[in-house]
């Protein structure tokens, strides 16, 4: 299996602290402690497929520090 996700953490500044490459949602919460649900989410939201009209405390606080992206749309760009 390929790398898909390369997931990016900010600080409270908004600067990237690490950028890191995962080949799953599974792997992404396996190693960071975020749940499933909510890294599918984030991945939705940074790729614009989906406007939030209602983010729960939680998933805006991780929005705020936490991105997940294609891997292709970034190397495209």
């Amino acid at each position: 299996m390929k790398d898909k996700f390369i997931l990016e953490i900010y600080d409270d500044e908004d600067n990237l602290i690490t950028t890191t490459v995962y080949k799953s949602y599974r792997a992404i919460g396996l190693k960071t402690g975020i749940d499933y649900h909510n890294c599918r989410t984030i991945h939705s939201i940074c790729m614009g497929d989906v406007k939030p009209k209602y983010l729960h405390k939680t998933l805006k606080r991780l929005l705020k520090r936490v991105k997940i992206k294609d891997i292709q749309t970034v190397t495209l760009i």
